[in-house]
């Protein structure tokens, strides 16, 4: 097998793993070859063996979209137009591919940008809508497959020019999305500053809030980015209100008027960026016959885009030395509502006419950076050869000196300083020792009494206890004490209510005895006298 064969079969090897690993682990699967993308690879070498390596590349590219269309139909869309990406963006994933150890230094050069498909809207049905501009502006679908593409090296180039010409942002990502109002800033800046020709230089205006219609509904006066975007609305390159003024817009298209909003937010589309980039560039376009024009060009989609200019057509003719292939590449689907990238569009921007405009003025300032070089290398051997610089230096070095001498005498009275300093802080130490075996001392009593402490607590603890023992035999018997109080008190109730009677028996018996000593003392009366009467009657009947 020759080299060219060896290249050939490391090549789609690459391939295999990189898509094996870049989408079967990105949807879960369990088996890494679950797919059989290595028995895929086997079998297009055997068919490419016997055919020549440019032809065999398109074959195998061939048969690899002939795959895609069988397993991945439903689900991984985004892939398929990977696969058909131009060919130098295979070559440049699978150098990356092959490298697995790429220094640091390099990593820039390297870079690859992230893309979401999620937030692109991949649904056919948007290409016949009349109004492109608005499909980018919110997704609408799409699978949501998260992949990394490979960013072209001259569209990086391109990137860090406008950079160094301060017309795109430093921290502008080569792989990040390019939105309609950082390609129109970017576009007018370039146009207006480096352009020479003045059908093809876009000048804003200075205007007041005032003073003129704004061109678009969503883009306000106190907008950032106002004057660039109505000044393309007022050229003409971008359909507005203001189009009416003048029949059509630049393309040629009636139903523009219908749209006022500019939407600066949305993504900037394929088609977008081709219009307004090849309006300026062939500005006499659409004198041609677009029917003559377009035999010529072999874009399968180009019947779908939306009001296709004559400037396109023109592009296109080029071939290989097109806008549209420069930025691109080999293609024969532009898919114009697809987002572009930032480095694609500092391509587009860089392209053409402003690709000679922007190499001249890289020239001159690299010229001018020369020329400040050399004045300043010229002034420095001026000021070697008058010795200024030796005298300067001389001057510098003894004025160090002296201060040395003064840094050194301060620090000779520092260190006095800090050894009285050390002195007396060691007689605080020796005061503070004192004082430390004074309080140790202290301590220790304070430990001695304490303990005292402690031990009449536990004594006043027990005679607490004794206390409470003796409180409750006493509150026993006072208990039983008042138990007492109360039996000896009824019992006294008791004998006084038997004294009170005898007290009414005694007087009864008195009464009694008083009238019975009356009664008595009647009787003997009684008793007397019946003596008497019967003393008498005896001695009369003695006498008788």
């Amino acid at each position: 097998m020759t080299v060219a064969r060896l290249q050939l079969a490391s090549m789609f090897v690459v391939v295999a793993r990189w898509v094996r690993e870049s989408y079967c682990g990105r949807i879960g699967c369990v088996r890494s070859d679950r797919f059989g993308w290595d028995h895929l690879a086997l079998s297009i070498l055997e068919e490419v063996d016997a055919t020549p390596p440019p032809l065999a590349i398109e074959l195998a590219r061939f048969r690899v979209m002939e795959e895609l269309d069988k397993q991945f139909e439903h689900h991984f869309s985004g892939l398929q137009q990977l696969i058909g990406a131009p060919l130098h963006y295979v070559q440049e994933k699978l150098s990356v591919a092959d490298s697995t150890e790429i220094p640091e230094d390099d990593a820039s050069v390297r870079e690859l940008g992230t893309i979401d498909v999620s937030r692109v809207n991949v649904d056919e049905r948007n290409a016949t809508s009349p109004d492109d501009s608005s499909q980018n502006h919110i997704p609408a679908g799409g699978v949501r497959i998260s992949f990394t593409v490979p960013v072209d090296p001259m569209h990086e180039e391109a990137l860090s020019i406008l950079k160094k010409l301060q017309i795109i942002e430093n921290d502008a990502s080569s792989g990040d999305f390019c939105t309609r109002r950082e390609f129109a800033r970017w576009f007018v800046k370039l146009c207006s500053k480096l352009e020479r020709k003045r059908m093809h230089r876009i000048i804003p205006n200075l205007i007041t809030s005032g003073s003129v219609e704004s061109a678009f509904d969503d883009v306000n006066f106190d907008d950032p980015d106002f004057l660039y975007i109505q000044s393309l609305g007022e050229s003409g390159i971008v359909p507005s209100k203001l189009s009416s003024f003048f029949g059509t817009s630049a393309n040629g298209s009636q139903s523009a008027n219908r749209n006022s909003n500019f939407l600066p937010e949305s993504y900037l589309s394929r088609f977008d960026l081709v219009n307004w980039k090849l309006l300026v560039e062939y500005p006499f376009a659409s004198e041609l016959d677009q029917k003559m024009l377009s035999k010529n060009v072999h874009t399968l989609d180009l019947s779908a885009w939306p009001d296709v200019t004559a400037s396109v057509f023109v592009d296109l003719f080029g071939g290989d030395h097109s806008i549209v292939s420069k930025v691109f590449g080999n293609t024969r689907r532009l898919q114009h509502h697809k987002p572009v990238t930032k480095a694609q569009a500092a391509a587009a921007l860089t392209s053409g006419r402003m690709e000679e405009v922007v190499r001249d003025e890289l020239n001159r300032l690299e010229a001018e950076n020369q020329s400040r070089l050399s004045a300043m290398s010229e002034m420095m051997e001026e000021l070697i050869n008058r010795g200024d610089i030796k005298q300067y230096w001389e001057d510098k070095m003894k004025k160090e000196q002296d201060r040395g001498f003064e840094v050194e005498k301060h620090l000779q009275d520092v260190l006095h300083e800090l050894a009285n300093e050390r002195t007396d802080q060691e007689k605080e130490i020796a005061d503070l020792l004192k004082e430390k075996s004074a309080l140790e001392r202290q301590n220790q009593e304070l430990v001695c009494l304490r303990s005292e402490v402690d031990g009449m607590y536990d004594r006043l603890a027990t005679e607490s206890l004794e206390v409470m023992a003796d409180e409750e035999n006493l509150e026993k018997l006072s208990s039983d004490m008042s138990s007492k109080h109360q039996a000896v008190t009824e019992a006294k109730s008791y004998l006084e209510a038997e004294k009170e009677a005898l007290t009414m028996l005694r007087s009864w018996v008195e009464q009694e005895a008083t009238r019975v000593h009356e009664h008595a003392e009647v009787l003997e009366r009684a008793f007397f006298a019946v003596a008497i009467l019967l003393a008498l009657a005896r001695s009369q009947s003695t006498e008788t």
